[in-house]
């Protein structure tokens, strides 16, 4: 600042680092608390099988979702009908509608579908921490208990009364009731490693379809939320 000739008037800060230390002492921050879990991959499994429900159509497919983990939050399945150009959502399930899906460790043997199949078992692994639980043989002739076993082509739908946990986690079923609704064909054609699935209302739906997709090709891919 030029004030008069020959007089150059300055302000400074001074630089004491003193000056700049404060006396203050630091509090612990507070925080929520957050765990980031993992969502798992979606598994949908297709099912071309008997008619679970009088109200069903014969034309649609079943679908089953469910996560790779128990933590899994849900997902959907998408269709394409034009070799996967587009896409449109067909159908859905939140996490506590995921489907009990697992596969058998060994093959199960035939049977005869007329009468209680007390001989074989079935051991099956199942997937995201499923559950499997007996009932009693009266429940079981109502209708509880039951399960899909296979692969495209040969479904085959049976029942179970007595479900062993086993100390490897798997479940073996006991006390089968073979054949249901139609399935006996498939009961002599068992692979190891067949799908399992149990159909329940809460979580098995169908996939709408018309006619003119009969012999049809499409694609469908599943995707977690």
């Amino acid at each position: 600042d030029i004030g008069m000739p020959g007089l150059v008037q300055c302000q400074a800060s001074p630089e004491i680092a003193a000056l700049y230390a404060s006396i203050l002492a630091g509090g612990d921050p507070t925080g929520i608390g957050q765990t980031i879990g993992l969502t798992g991959t979606t598994t949908l499994t297709l099912l071309d099988c008997c008619m679970l429900r009088d109200t069903d159509t014969d034309l649609a497919w079943y679908a089953a979702l469910t996560g790779s983990v128990d933590t899994w939050p849900g997902g959907a399945a998408y269709k394409s009908n034009d070799s996967g150009a587009t896409w449109t959502l067909a159908t859905a399930a939140t996490r506590t509608m995921s489907a009990k899906i697992g596969s058998a460790t060994a093959i199960l043997p035939n049977a005869d579908c007329r009468v209680w199949d007390k001989t074989n078992r079935l051991n099956v692994r199942m997937q995201a921490g499923a559950t499997l639980s007996s009932a009693t043989e009266l429940a079981v002739l109502n209708g509880a208990n039951a399960g899909l076993l296979g692969a495209h082509g040969r479904w085959e739908l049976i029942q179970w009364q007595i479900a062993t946990l086993e100390s490897d986690g798997t479940y073996t079923l006991s006390d089968l009731l073979r054949g249901r609704k139609g399935t006996e064909h498939a009961a002599g054609s068992h692979a190891s490693g067949d799908v399992f699935v149990v159909p329940e209302a809460t979580t098995i739906s169908q996939i709408d379809v018309s006619s003119s997709e009969l012999n049809a090709e499409r694609l469908f891919k599943a995707l977690t939320n």
